[in-house]
């Protein structure tokens, strides 16, 4: 068991932006948030302890991870087969509705060949110009009124990042995300990473940045 958290801690770490890298002094970031001993923490990179229940707890909160995720591997609810269908049936709504507001744009679109949206995350491809630019379209979650949850792909540093946000069934926004406001606030947990949004008066937030809202293609350059 502690072996495997070991491999969980490490992965937390390097999807968390706030901690050092690996020999740049990481051990000790994590000593001094947890209040504990550097041999303490060594030995939770090494796999041969794992910290106390209290202490797993704050350290997940401090990774921005699931404390059950980090301490026993357990995964999210598994949704029923209604639900996961109606999961694809909506991503694959909100690909579309991309796909459409770029080509009444002017510009054309293309999808990727079977297997290339699990290597990479690529949904579709926008080009413009002669140049093509690999989109990844999420459908942002609402968690409670005016905020959401969106899912990133781990490789995002390679793709466009964009999400769909539905307030209601005739109401929507299609949301560009920034590398930099990914790198800087993006979270980890059991299944990639998530970018937390709110939305009031408005405008769409992470940490108090305004996200540019799509409009015309030239929302795609950095």
């Amino acid at each position: 068991m502690a072996t495997e958290f070991k491999d969980r801690l490490v992965l937390a770490c390097d999807r968390a932006s706030h901690v050092p890298p690996k020999f740049a002094g990481r051990g000790v970031d994590i000593a001094k948030a947890m209040e504990v001993s550097q041999e303490a923490v060594r030995r939770w990179f090494e796999g041969s302890a794992m910290p106390r229940p209290k202490t797993m707890k704050k350290l997940a909160s401090y990774l921005g991870c699931d404390d059950a995720w980090l301490a026993l591997g357990v995964e999210p609810p598994v949704a029923t087969v209604e639900e996961k269908i109606s999961r694809v049936i909506n991503e694959s709504g909100a690909i579309q509705l991309v796909a459409g507001l770029i080509m009444l744009d002017g510009h054309e679109c293309a999808f990727p060949a079977a297997g290339i949206k699990q290597a990479n995350g690529v949904d579709l491809y926008a080009i413009s110009r002669g140049t093509q630019f690999a989109l990844n379209v999420a459908l942002a979650r609402a968690v409670e009124p005016g905020k959401y949850e969106v899912t990133i792909p781990t490789g995002y540093i390679g793709v466009k990042c964009v999400a769909v946000f539905y307030r209601a069934l005739d109401d929507h926004d299609v949301v560009v995300l920034p590398h930099d406001v990914i790198g800087k606030h993006k979270r980890p947990v059991a299944s990639g990473l998530v970018l937390d949004v709110e939305y009031a008066n408005g405008e769409y937030r992470v940490a108090e940045q305004p996200l540019p809202v799509f409009r015309a293609f030239g929302a795609f350059y950095d």
